[in-house]
């Protein structure tokens, strides 16, 4: 007896499961050599003691609020008279004209380590981001087990994680998305790890990681909408009491000034601000536009019919889905595209944005069972991300034309609509029949 259960898909040409492999070993082999390149780069920094540029930002917006005129948080000027009150005499060369631009929360936090002497905190917090960033890996492998049973995926996804070039970029800048990675994977992990997903405290803990990560850089915030469509009431609950409570400590520790700056004047002028970013190293779509078109009055509305596609495309995909069969593995795509689809909605990304990215990269990989064609989209985006990376540090003038960060971004942000909007039909009737 043999059971029939629908049609047979027809096994792909020799020659097309050859290239794919040929393609796969190229892409595979650019992400080899540009990660222990960039790597090399780290290691030169650390050796030399290269200042973390972000982090003497965070460090000095803790000292400010230390200081006894704790106003002015988001002043340029500000900053530098606190530089050289602390004799960071190479705040003029190294530092000079970066601000603050993060709600005072992380300031407030950064005010027991501007106790600290600025070395001591500088290779504490190095420390700290290295931990950070390895703590990526427990929840990604944990819920890659819980999907395909099997051994040395931790050692796959370090290997992922330690040549993954932007966090390199994050290591040298100090910058705080490392952070960010570490709590929205985790919170990640709490929600597919079907072990986890269904305890309260697993919710909770998840909704005060999701907070944490969007009161320090806002665009987070769009996974608690999606929660909330995804009736995760209990998870979306707590990150939206979260950041209350994240801002009144920001209010608390950081003063009513500085609060109500950050929001009322602040805040709404950021966009403005980015808008017209255009170096090289931004690789939001507004500034792309910028170097093709030059300062043109047709990037705001350009920029913003972008966003609602982007917006529009997320939200249809995201309805579709819903009628589907809902598991961990869809929900992962899902909360993977949200987070693709808001850094695509900024208007200043920077290679350690890409950090973030992690996550939907796993939600791709570890969803596609390892077949190859749906492991290219992964090994694409990563290899167009090095490729990034190396204009950026080469200085090559492509980069400058060809956004490699933004075409990374929007395959795999193309690619997760694709599977996240892709409903199965119901299987066919099973015949049982005699042979």
């Amino acid at each position: 007896m043999s059971l029939s259960c629908g049609p047979v898909s027809e096994s792909s040409p020799a020659w097309h499961r050859r290239s794919m492999w040929w393609v796969s070993a190229v892409l595979l082999t650019l992400i080899v050599l540009s990660g222990v390149v960039s790597l090399m780069r780290l290691g030169v920094a650390l050796l030399s003691s290269a200042p973390q540029l972000d982090f003497g930002v965070y460090y000095l917006s803790g000292a400010i609020l230390e200081s006894s005129n704790p106003s002015y948080l988001f002043s340029i000027d500000r900053l530098e008279k606190e530089a050289v009150a602390r004799g960071l005499t190479e705040y003029g060369t190294v530092f000079h004209g970066m601000h603050y631009n993060y709600p005072p929360f992380l300031a407030v936090l950064m005010r027991l380590v501007s106790q600290l002497p600025y070395q001591a905190a500088a290779t504490g917090w190095r420390l700290l981001n290295i931990l950070l960033i390895l703590m990526v890996v427990p929840p990604l492998a944990a819920w890659h087990r819980c999907q395909h049973p099997g051994v040395g995926v931790h050692l796959v996804i370090l290997f992922v994680v330690v040549l993954y070039t932007p966090g390199h970029t994050a290591l040298l800048l100090g910058q705080v998305s490392s952070l960010m990675i570490c709590a929205l994977s985790w919170a990640f992990g709490l929600l597919v790890i079907p072990t986890l997903a269904e305890r309260s405290a697993a919710q909770i803990a998840a909704g005060w990681l999701i907070g944490l990560a969007s009161i320090i850089k806002l665009f987070p915030i769009l996974l608690i909408p999606f929660l909330l469509w995804r009736r995760r009431f209990r998870v979306a609950g707590w990150a939206i009491v979260s950041l209350i409570v994240y801002i009144i400590v920001g209010l608390v520790g950081g003063g009513l000034s500085n609060t109500v700056e950050f929001f009322s004047a602040f805040l709404p002028s950021f966009y403005d601000q980015r808008v017209y970013h255009s170096l090289d190293y931004n690789q939001a779509f507004s500034a792309t536009l910028v170097r093709w078109l030059g300062p043109s009055s047709l990037v705001p509305p350009l920029h913003l019919a972008f966003s609602g596609a982007i917006l529009a495309a997320t939200c249809f995909a995201l309805v579709r889905s819903g009628r589907a069969a809902q598991d961990g593995e869809r929900f992962g795509l899902e909360y993977g595209l949200v987070l693709t689809a808001s850094i695509l909605l900024l208007t200043y990304v920077t290679l350690n944005y890409y950090l973030l990215l992690l996550i939907p990269l796993a939600a791709l990989w570890f969803s596609s069972a390892s077949r190859l064609s749906h492991l290219l989209p992964v090994l694409g985006c990563i290899a167009l991300i090095c490729v990034h990376s190396l204009t950026m540090w080469a200085f090559w003038d492509i980069g400058h034309l060809v956004p490699f960060g933004l075409i990374a971004v929007l395959l795999l942000w193309g690619v997760l609509v694709a599977r996240v909007g892709h409903v199965s039909e119901p299987d066919a009737p099973c015949i049982a029949g005699h042979q």
